[in-house]
């Protein structure tokens, strides 16, 4: 699937999203989730812009972070760890996954952050158990995915 074909308005954004639009302009206005290359800005009266499915799936998640209480900017960090950055899918590495997709297979595709530390992993390599006396952030991000897929490829 093509991360960074321009699918959406604005609108569709926000409901795949599950953000207000006015959050969404505010967020792009403030620069806290960068617009992709493909993102097409909007050229004249009565056209609108166009966001990517990388794009929508940072607005995704990072809303879901910042609804569970982490800040912001750092939610769009942090979601920017599974939509712009995986391991390339190779046949030796079961644990491979390339940028904005999820694990193949029946395991759940996490967003894990231990020590302010953000990592993308299968729910089958997740300990549940405290490091230290740091709280972890768990985030399962195949309903997001699947939510913001159907909405924008359909």
């Amino acid at each position: 699937m093509n991360l960074d074909e321009p699918r959406a308005g604005a609108s569709i954004l926000s409901d795949a999203a599950e953000l207000p639009l006015g959050t969404i302009q505010a967020w792009i206005r403030d620069g806290i989730v960068p617009l992709a290359a493909a993102d097409v800005d909007a050229h004249g009266s009565g056209s609108r812009r166009q966001f990517t499915l990388r794009t929508a799936l940072r607005f995704a998640i990072a809303g879901a972070l910042v609804r569970g209480g982490v800040h912001h900017r750092t939610a769009s960090e942090w979601a920017a760890r599974f939509t712009d950055s995986g391991f390339g899918a190779t046949q030796t590495n079961s644990d491979s996954r390339n940028p904005g997709e999820l694990f193949e297979g029946n395991d759940q595709t996490l967003l894990v952050i231990k020590d302010g530390l953000p990592r993308v992993m299968r729910s089958s390599s997740f300990d549940a158990r405290p490091s230290g006396h740091h709280a972890s952030t768990v985030l399962n991000l195949n309903p997001i995915v699947d939510r913001v897929t159907a909405r924008l490829v359909g």
